[in-house]
C-alpha cells in the first residue's frame, strides 16, 4: 500500500495522496487531513458527513496488484467519533485480469470507540485474482444518516508460514481479540473473550476463550492462518489453562486448504478435563497433496446442549518439518493413472519426448523400479540414459541415474534399487536418449516396488441413504489403504476394510442430527479426517410444504429458489435430485433463511464429487432457529453455462 500513514497530501481536496475518493452527490460534508487525533506520525484521514440516503456510501480506495491464491490481512485504526443510522466498512475485493469482481470480505464497524481502535479483514484471493481494492467506508444504514471518523496507519500483510502475535502481546482493538486473531462463535451464546494480563504463561498477554449457553456441538474460537505446502509435517503447539468445561471440552484444530480455499482434510487434540495452570497441547500432521493453507484453532466445543467453558491460550506455535514416513514390507507398487507429461505444470530441466508419468494419487515411498523392453524388441530401440524423479509439489527430484544401459532382452527385465525414503505422490521416468534409434523408444512395462505412506484423506465423502435409526454415508475409494475409520460427533465408531466405501450406522436417535467423518488407515498411519457430513436419521421424513414465492428458471446457471411458510417453520435438512446431465447440475450456493431484516447462510456447499444421475442428495443443517422463509441461492452449475437442473426439491422439518 502507498501511503497507508496519509502523511502525504499534497492534493488539497481533503484527500491524502495515493487514495482515491467519492462522496455521494446529496450528502454534505466532506474529507480533512487533519493533524488531530493521529495513531502515529503527523496527520489521519477524517470522514464527515450527513444527510446521505439509505445504501449511500462515502468511501476511499486504493487499488494494487496481488499474488493469486495468497492470504492478505488489511489492518486500519479507527477513531470513531458520531454514527446515526450508519456504520463503517472496512472492506478487500479482489478483481481478475478484466475488472471483474469476484470475491470480497467486509468488516463491519457500528459502535462508537474510546480513542482509535484496530480493525481489521482478512480474505485469500481466489487463483483467477490479479488485483485488489481496499475501501474505507461510510454506509447509510437508514436515511438522514450521518456520521464522524478518522482512519491511520493502514497495513497490509500477506500470509506466510509463521503466526502472527503467537503470544497474544499485541491487542489494539475493542473486542477483546488480540491482532492478526479472528473470532467466531455459534449464535445466540452467551460470550466472554477477553484479552487477559492473568494468567499468562510467558510474556504479559493471553487469549481467553469462554462462552456459555452454546448449543450442542457450538463453538467458541480464535483462529490464525499459515501457509502450508504438501509433504511438509507440521507440528502445531500452544499452550492451555482449561479452567472451566461444563458439557464441552477444548480442541487445538488444524484444518488444510488448496489455493482456492478447498478443503483438504482435517485432525484435532482434545482436552476433556480442566488442568491446574498451562500445559502444552499439540497436534502433528502432514500436509496433503496441493495444500497451500493451514489453519490453526484453539477452540471450545460444546458435547451437550446449553454448554460452557472457559480456556486461556498462549503461546501458539507452527514448526514444519521434513520427516520420513515409516518403513513398511515391499510390495508391488500400482499408479492409479498415467501419462505421457505428468504433471505438464512441472517445467523440469531436460523434459524429453520420452517422458512417462505415474500418479499414485497417495503418498508412496518407491524403493525399486524396473524397466521391461516389448517381446520382439530391436535394440536400437531400448533405452540407455535416464533418471528416475519424484515430484515434492514445486519441483521435480532426481533419486537416480542411469546411463550406458545396453543389452536387453525381452525375458527378464532390470531391476535398479534405489536409496529413497521419501514419500512422493507422483514418479516419472525421464528417458534421454536409447540405444541408436532417436524416434522409438520401446517398453513393455515400468513396475515400481515400495510401500505406501500415511495415506490422503477421503474425498467425496456424503450421506447417501437414511432410515429408521440409520445413516449410510460413501466416498470415493483411494489407494494403498488397508481400511476407513468413521467418526460420529469425533468419536470412532465404526472400522470398515479398504475395500469397502460405504458404511451404514445403526441404533441412532431419529431426528438428531449427528456429525460426521472419515478417515483412511493403512501400515503407515492414519489420514487427516474428511470435512464434516451432518446426517439426520428419521422414521417418516416430515416433508414441509411451502408456497413457492418466486420460481427458477432451467436455461440459467444461476438461479434462486424461495419458499414461503404460512408460518415461523424450522428446517432441519434440504434434499433435491440432480438431472441427467452432471455439468448442469448447481456447484455453488448457500441455504438461507429470513429473519425479517437480513438473510441469515444456514448452510453453505461448493465443489461436491459427481453422484449418480437421479441420485438423491441430502443437506442437513445444524438449525433450531424458525423462519418464515427459505431459499437456496444457487451461484453456478458444474460446467454448463446456460442449463440448470434440480428435481424434486424436499425442506425436512418440523
Amino acid at each position: 500500500m502507498e501511503n497507508a500513514g496519509f502523511e502525504s497530501y499534497t492534493t488539497g481536496n481533503g484527500v491524502a495522496d495515493k487514495w482515491v475518493a467519492y462522496q455521494p452527490s446529496t450528502a454534505t460534508g466532506s474529507y480533512r487531513v487533519v493533524n488531530s487525533p493521529v495513531q502515529e506520525g503527523s496527520q489521519a484521514q477524517r470522514f464527515e458527513f450527513r444527510d446521505m440516503n439509505q445504501i449511500q456510501r462515502a468511501h476511499i480506495d486504493q487499488f494494487f496488484d496481488i499474488d493469486p491464491g495468497a492470504e492478505y490481512e488489511i489492518s486500519g485504526y479507527f477513531n470513531v467519533e458520531s454514527l446515526t443510522r450508519s456504520q463503517i466498512q472496512l472492506a478487500i475485493d479482489y478483481f481478475d485480469a478484466a475488472g471483474t469482481l469476484i470475491d470480497s470480505n467486509v468488516t463491519n464497524q457500528s459502535q462508537l470507540t474510546n480513542g482509535y481502535v484496530r480493525l481489521q479483514t482478512i480474505k485469500v484471493a481466489n487463483l483467477q485474482a490479479v488485483k485488489c481494492r481496499i475501501s474505507v467506508i461510510l454506509l447509510a444504514t437508514a436515511d438522514d444518516a450521518s456520521g464522524a471518523f478518522t482512519v491511520d496507519q493502514f497495513a497490509l500483510r500477506k500470509t506466510n508460514g509463521a503466526l502472527v502475535n503467537p503470544g497474544f502481546e499485541e491487542y489494539h482493538g475493542m473486542y477483546e481479540v488480540a491482532d492478526s486473531w479472528r473470532f467466531g462463535y455459534s449464535p445466540r451464546a452467551t460470550l466472554a473473550q477477553k484479552v487477559v494480563s492473568s494468567p499468562v504463561a510467558s510474556g504479559v498477554r493471553a487469549q481467553k476463550v469462554s462462552a456459555a449457553g452454546l448449543p450442542y456441538w457450538g463453538y467458541s474460537h480464535v483462529v490464525q492462518v499459515v501457509t502450508a505446502r504438501e509433504g511438509v509435517s507440521y507440528t502445531v503447539g500452544g499452550k492451555f489453562n482449561i479452567a472451566e468445561l461444563n458439557g464441552s471440552k477444548a480442541q487445538l484444530y488444524v484444518d488444510y486448504y488448496d489455493a482456492n480455499y478447498k478443503h483438504l482434510g482435517s485432525d484435532y487434540t482434545d482436552r476433556t478435563t480442566t488442568t491446574n495452570g498451562y500445559v502444552l497441547v499439540q497436534n502433528k500432521t502432514t500436509a496433503p497433496k496441493n495444500a497451500a493453507f493451514l489453519q490453526v484453532w484453539t477452540l471450545l466445543r460444546a458435547t451437550a446442549d446449553n454448554g460452557a467453558g472457559t480456556i486461556y491460550v498462549d503461546d501458539v506455535s507452527v514448526v514444519g518439518s521434513t520427516d520420513l514416513p515409516l518403513e513398511q514390507p515391499i510390495i508391488d507398487l500400482t499408479p492409479m493413472t498415467s501419462s505421457t507429461k505428468l504433471p505438464v505444470v512441472a517445467g523440469a530441466v531436460g523434459e524429453s519426448a520420452w517422458l512417462l508419468g505415474y500418479d499414485f494419487q497417495t503418498p508412496t515411498v518407491v524403493r525399486e523400479y524396473e524397466l521391461s523392453p516389448i517381446l520382439n524388441f530391436a535394440q536400437s530401440n531400448t533405452p540407455n540414459s535416464w533418471t528416475f524423479e519424484g515430484f515434492d509439489g514445486a519441483n521435480w527430484q532426481v533419486l537416480d541415474t542411469k546411463t550406458g544401459m545396453t543389452e536387453w532382452n525381452g525375458i527378464s527385465a532390470k531391476k535398479f534399487p534405489i536409496a529413497n525414503k521419501q514419500a512422493y505422490w507422483q514418479y516419472r521416468l525421464n528417458v534421454t536418449a536409447n540405444n541408436g534409434d532417436t524416434q522409438v523408444l520401446d517398453l513393455r512395462n515400468v513396475n515400481m516396488h515400495g510401500y505406501y505412506a500415511r495415506p490422503i484423506t477421503p474425498q467425496g465423502v456424503w450421506n447417501s441413504a437414511k432410515g429408521d435409526g440409520t445413516i449410510t454415508l460413501s466416498w470415493t475409494p483411494a489407494n494403498g489403504v488397508t481400511g476407513y475409520n468413521i467418526y460420529q460427533d469425533e468419536k470412532l465408531v465404526k472400522r470398515v476394510s479398504g475395500n469397502v466405501t460405504t458404511a451404514t450406522l445403526t441404533n441412532l436417535t431419529n431426528n438428531k442430527v449427528y456429525h460426521y467423518t472419515v478417515s483412511a488407515v493403512n501400515g503407515t498411519g492414519e489420514s487427516l479426517k474428511s470435512q464434516d457430513v451432518l446426517a439426520m436419521p428419521y422414521m417418516v421424513a416430515r416433508g414441509l410444504k411451502p408456497l413457492v414465492s418466486s420460481g427458477w428458471g432451467g436455461n440459467c446457471a444461476t438461479a434462486t429458489i424461495n419458499f414461503d411458510f404460512q408460518k415461523p417453520t424450522v428446517v432441519r435438512e434440504y434434499t433435491w435430485v440432480p438431472g441427467n446431465d452432471a455439468k448442469r447440475t448447481p456447484k455453488k450456493w448457500t441455504f438461507e433463511g429470513f429473519d425479517g431484516t437480513a438473510w441469515i447462510v444456514l448452510d453453505r456447499q461448493s465443489d461436491l464429487p459427481s453422484l449418480p444421475s437421479n441420485t438423491r442428495r441430502y443437506f442437513t443443517l445444524d438449525n433450531t432457529q424458525s423462519f418464515l422463509k427459505y431459499r437456496i441461492n444457487n451461484s453456478g452449475t458444474a460446467g454448463d453455462p446456460a442449463y440448470l437442473r434440480l428435481h424434486d426439491i424436499q425442506l425436512i422439518g418440523e
